[in-house]
């Protein structure tokens, strides 16, 4: 557990939503990890864009998906009450 989280425990996490671009090397890590955070009872979401590429929402100035994913952010933050 302390070298990745796979190996460790989800369970007792806050809600987590996690953005990741379709063709990054780091897309299967973040479905499993969503993936095992359901699992264990965690409201997890998983946020793809098929096409992007790693931390695209940062990107708001190049990729007009930046914004949109900002956006979904803001919509998951306000959904959970998360100040």
């Amino acid at each position: 557990p302390y070298i990745s989280p796979h190996y460790g425990s989800f369970k007792g996490l806050p809600p987590m939503m996690v953005f990741v671009g379709g063709r990054e090397i780091l897309y299967d890590d973040s479905a499993r990890a969503v993936e095992k955070a359901k699992a264990e009872g965690v409201d997890a979401t998983l946020d793809v864009v098929e096409h992007m590429i790693h931390v695209y929402p940062t990107m708001v100035g190049i990729f007009k998906e930046g914004p949109e994913a900002i956006k979904r952010m803001a919509a998951f933050v306000e959904k959970h009450h998360i100040t």
